[in-house]
C-alpha cells in the first residue's frame, strides 16, 4: 500500500484531503528564538520594576513614569524597538520574558534636574530616569536625544 509507506505528513494530507488541511500557524519556534514581532506596551510594563523601592509613592516620580509609558505607547514601532534596544540590548521582547539573571527591566528614578539625559545600562536592563523634567515633551526630547546618541558616558 502506497499510503502506508508515505511519510506521516503525506499520509495525513491524503487522508484529510487537500481542502481539509488545517491552516498553518505562525512558527512558534521563530517567536521563541527571536522574540515577539510586536512590542506590546502592556507586556513591556509587566516586565518592568521601579527603584528605589517605594519611589512611585512620590508624585513627581509617578508622573515621570506615566510620561515615559505615554512616550512608549505613542512611539511608532521603529522608535519603540530602538528604545528597547537602547535600554536592554534586546531588539525584541524575549518570548518568555527577560532571562536570568535580570528577569525584569528596572527604571531607576533619580532626583536629577531636567538638564540630565536618561542613561541606560544594558547589562542590568536598567534605565536611570531623572524625575525633574518639567513636562512630558521635555522627557520625550531628552529620551530621543539619549537614544539617538548610543554612546557611553554622555549623560
Amino acid at each position: 500500500d502506497q499510503q502506508a509507506s508515505a511519510p506521516p505528513a503525506k499520509r495525513r494530507r491524503r487522508s484529510l484531503g487537500a481542502d481539509d488541511a488545517p491552516p498553518r500557524a505562525p512558527s512558534i519556534l521563530r517567536e521563541l528564538v527571536s522574540g515577539d514581532r510586536d512590542l506590546p506596551v502592556h507586556r513591556w510594563r509587566e516586565l518592568t520594576r521601579y527603584a528605589p523601592v517605594g519611589a512611585l509613592a512620590e508624585p513627581r516620580a509617578a508622573q515621570t513614569v506615566g510620561w515615559f509609558w505615554n512616550y512608549v505607547a505613542l512611539a511608532d514601532a521603529a522608535r519603540r524597538f530602538a528604545l528597547l534596544d537602547w535600554i536592554t540590548g534586546y531588539r525584541r521582547l524575549p518570548a518568555g520574558g527577560f532571562p536570568p539573571p535580570q528577569p525584569f527591566m528596572v527604571i531607576l528614578l533619580q532626583d536629577r534636574g531636567p538638564e540630565g539625559l536618561p542613561c541606560a545600562h544594558t547589562c542590568g536592563l536598567q534605565l536611570d530616569l531623572p524625575v525633574r523634567y518639567r513636562s512630558e515633551e521635555e522627557l520625550a526630547e531628552r529620551l530621543g536625544q539619549a537614544v539617538a546618541n548610543h554612546e557611553f558616558h554622555i549623560a
